[in-house]
């Protein structure tokens, strides 16, 4: 299968003393990129990359992707524009060789299948862990409803650990309210 945004790179092509490459998505791979994030839109995304081959191999790219795109708000569920601009690392390495350890701080190594590094999907990929899982509009606020601390249960409902009177089940956490307070 070939991803929403293809940019193969012949690692045997490679300048020994390293080369830059950028590269940037066509109208439709933006498109196609917006809907595997379950983004609205992505309106420049684009990426610099530093290729330097090692001895092992492996190719070490320096990058900055750089992207702009349209979310949609947790809270308030508006849409509104953000921007990623950030640096990153990766190792192209023959595939078989990808590392899957348990160090955090480590390089973050891609295979590469037929002697081809694949630009496109390492910064696709990038852009999906700098993505905010959770998007906030600057200044969105829960409705006043939704507000409300947990243990408070409905307006007139008495004390928080007795349901209120006639009106169905206590609120689901107010046990636990209670038994806090003690």
């Amino acid at each position: 299968m070939t991803p929403e945004f293809h940019r193969p790179r012949a690692q045997a092509s490679l300048a020994t003393a390293g080369e830059t490459v950028a590269i940037a998505a066509r109208h439709g791979e933006r498109a196609a990129l917006a809907r595997r994030f379950a983004l609205p839109a992505i309106a420049h995304f684009a990426a610099r990359f530093h290729l330097l081959p090692a001895i092992d191999g492996s190719v070490l790219a320096e990058a900055r992707l750089v992207a702009r795109f349209t979310q949609i708000c947790v809270v308030s569920l508006t849409p509104f524009s953000a921007t990623i601009a950030a640096p990153f690392t990766v190792r192209f390495v023959p595939a078989g060789r990808e590392s899957e350890g348990d160090d955090p701080e480590a390089v973050d190594t891609i295979g590469v299948t037929a002697g081809m590094l694949d630009l496109g999907e390492a910064a696709a990929e990038q852009f999906a862990l700098l993505l905010d899982p959770y998007p906030r509009l600057p200044g969105a606020t829960l409705p006043a409803a939704f507000a409300a601390p947990l243990d408070a249960g409905p307006p007139d409902a008495g004390p928080p650990d007795a349901g209120p009177p006639d009106a169905g089940p206590a609120h689901p956490f107010s046990a636990l309210a209670a038994r806090l307070r003690r």
